[in-house]
């Protein structure tokens, strides 16, 4: 939906074109984490799709921020809606998930960081002042957490060589953080709107 096919049609074969469909459909479901991309240099005939269901849920989420009671609830339901919407819900693992807000992160320049220490994932986000910038950074952060929640982190090979000379905004976990962080935080935004319009 909002995108439109840029390659010839002749290029997709039935099944890509099924395979195309089908992980479109498991988007708009929540239920699946998949990639849909092609290499580089770019060739209409070697695209893939790449899907898996997501089996795992953390053994805890804190959060630690001073914010206001509406605020935080506020960050609450962006936990259970991003944990709902890749159903993190469905099998017990050792991981937990610390979320810290502070007014800035450690002097950095960055607006997040993201450690991940003994199978924990340690979340630090700078405080924006507008709450929508704050929520994109959590999304941007549980997203690298699901990536090495999933495994998905290790087929990548973070600390692999290969990555070395490969600008930030184009490392394939930071594509996917960027991006589903954006779409999530309209989504979620949007949910809250209505639901207090509702209310």
């Amino acid at each position: 939906e909002g995108h439109i096919l840029k390659c010839k049609l002749k290029h997709l074969s039935g099944p890509s074109l099924a395979a195309m469909l089908e992980a479109i459909q498991a988007y708009a479901d929540g239920n699946y984490v998949f990639r849909f991309g092609a290499f580089k240099p770019w060739n209409p005939y070697s695209w893939f799709v790449e899907m898996k269901k997501v089996e795992f849920k953390p053994r805890s989420v804190r959060v630690w921020s001073p914010f206001s009671f509406k605020d935080k609830e506020l960050i609450h339901n962006a936990i259970k809606y991003f944990m709902n919407f890749y159903s993190i819900n469905d099998i017990e693992s050792n991981d937990a998930v610390i979320v810290s807000f502070y007014p800035n992160v450690f002097n950095s320049r960055k607006a997040a960081l993201h450690n991940r220490i003994d199978n924990n994932s340690y979340i630090a986000i700078s405080i924006d002042d507008k709450m929508t910038n704050n929520i994109n950074s959590l999304f941007h952060e549980l997203i690298h957490f699901k990536q090495y929640a999933t495994k998905q982190m290790d087929k990548w090979n973070k600390y692999s060589a290969q990555w070395k000379r490969t600008p930030y905004r184009e490392l394939p976990w930071e594509i996917e953080a960027w991006a589903m962080a954006e779409e999530l935080t309209k989504r979620f935004i949007q949910q809250e709107l209505t639901r207090r319009e509702v209310i």
